[in-house]
């Protein structure tokens, strides 16, 4: 097992309270105590790294996993656990597509995204050392309003849009004066329309892929966008889980084999009920 690569499990959630830190598992319903050091070593765990001796004990509670191993059933029976709550919930989602019948709305306009999903997108653009924002699929201009929102609470920052066919009568966000907004008509897969984004900006803190339910053309657009997401930005893939989890799991693990400056982003792991993942450049 030594140095072969190892995560941190998605199901691995940290809660500090102070004199110690507590590793909850999602999926095995274990909880294990560490002290801060410990804590901060298995944080270097995100993305994919080589373990030294001493650590096959995280591999034997599932809270480091090998490549392709992060599933529900990799971690044994899991009824009734946190994670198998959560995935029934994606799965009933999909029957119904619960966001487009219900409405949500954000200070008066339909958004079109769960509510859980809105929750950790504030958190990110809370956290993110600089304030631009790329979102993939924009529609009617739901995620434009609710992430200029926060921006304009937050300062002001940038909201670089990008659809194939937006949806009429988009909404007016000009209210939101202290955010720039650039709305783009193009695939997010062309060349043509990266070229386009990089006459705006090259770099990003914050990115939001949400193609649709296509998990390959939602995939296909990380490797596309990758380059654009500056050090310690976030990418968030949406509409990852509920379809095929295995071949997400997949395509997630590939990437972040491929690119180890990326690991798994920790506001994401808090929140059972997202619809996809959020990955976070390193400072490094």
């Amino acid at each position: 097992m030594i140095g072969q690569p190892l995560r941190l499990s998605r199901f691995a959630v940290f809660v500090d309270y102070g004199d110690f830190i507590e590793v909850q598992h999602a999926v095995r319903r274990e909880r294990h105590c560490v002290d801060r050091a410990t804590y901060e070593y298995l944080r270097e765990f995100l993305g994919f790294s080589s373990a030294p001796p001493g650590f096959a004990q995280w591999v034997e509670l599932g809270v480091l996993v090998e490549p392709f191993t992060d599933t529900l059933a990799g971690h044994g029976p899991a009824s009734g656990s946190e994670a198998a709550l959560a995935a029934d919930y994606q799965r009933w989602y999909w029957r119904h597509e619960i966001e487009t019948e219900r409405d949500y709305c954000w200070l008066g306009e339909v958004v079109v995204k769960m509510p859980s999903d809105l929750f950790y997108l504030q958190e990110l653009l809370m956290g993110a050392a600089g304030r631009r924002v790329l979102e993939l699929g924009r529609g009617r201009g739901g995620g434009v309003w609710f992430l200029s929102s926060v921006l304009h609470l937050l300062g002001g920052g940038l909201v670089v849009s990008v659809d194939t066919d937006p949806q009429e009568p988009a909404i007016d966000g000009s209210c939101w004066s202290a955010v720039g907004q650039h709305m783009l008509i193009g695939d997010a897969l062309s060349q043509e329309t990266l070229t386009s984004v990089c006459e705006i900006t090259r770099t990003f803190d914050v990115i939001v892929i949400d193609l649709g339910g296509d998990l390959r053309r939602n995939l296909a657009a990380l490797g596309a966008w990758v380059e654009f997401v500056s050090k310690g930005g976030t990418v968030v893939i949406e509409d990852l889980w509920g379809h095929d989890d295995e071949e997400a799991l997949q395509a997630i693990d590939e990437f972040l084999l491929e690119h180890r400056n990326f690991g798994l982003c920790e506001y994401a792991v808090r929140h059972p009920l997202l619809k996809g993942i959020g990955l976070r450049r390193s400072l490094k």
